[in-house]
This record gives C-alpha cells, sequence and structure tokens, in this order.
C-alpha cells in the first residue's frame, strides 16, 4: 500500500494560515501525489520534504505559506511536460484565492 498525506496536518496548517482550507483540495492533492505513473513525486516525498521542514533551523521553516508551497510542489506532474513546477503553483494560489488568503 502506498503512502498517504495526512488529514491532520492539512488541517493544522489550515488552522495555522487561518484559512478554512478545503478538504476537496486536500482529496486532489491526495489523488494527484498517488498517480501510478510517479516514481518520485509522490505522498512520500511530500511527507519528506515536511518532515525535513520541521528539523531545518531557517528563519522561515515555521512560515505556513512555506509549508503550504511544499503540499503543492509539483502536485501537477507529467514526465514530459517542462511546466510542472508553474502550473502547480498556478493550483497553489487559485487554493490560496478560494480559501479567502490572497
Amino acid at each position: 500500500m502506498s503512502e498517504s498525506l495526512s488529514t491532520a496536518r492539512w488541517d493544522d496548517l489550515a488552522a495555522r494560515l487561518d484559512l478554512p482550507l478545503q478538504a476537496q483540495t486536500f482529496a486532489l492533492l491526495e489523488q494527484r501525489h498517488a498517480e501510478r505513473t510517479r516514481r518520485y513525486h509522490s505522498a512520500r516525498h511530500v511527507n519528506e520534504c515536511l518532515a525535513a521542514l520541521d528539523r531545518s533551523q531557517h528563519e522561515q521553516a515555521t512560515n505556513p505559506l512555506v509549508e503550504f508551497a511544499l503540499w503543492f510542489h509539483d502536485a501537477i506532474y507529467s514526465t514530459f511536460s517542462g511546466r510542472n513546477e508553474l502550473r502547480s503553483a498556478g493550483w497553489a494560489e487559485a487554493a490560496l484565492r478560494r480559501a479567502g488568503g490572497l
């Protein structure tokens, strides 16, 4: 069975951002990161990035927007596209707008 994303962590992030982050967005993130074609940018990778953020001593490590960006890192992923990061960032921006954060 593949690794999954943490609903509790998503809910905690929403509280830290003081935004109603949608459960539907979380479900879509989970679905994207579970795609069979992914070898690297999977839920496991997101969880590893979040764990690295938790260990980080960087001054921005506790910034909830930094964590938010990690959740969306290559959420849209096509092996043959050079626009994955741009499209994923656009999705993250749209999710923040829907939640009232922008």
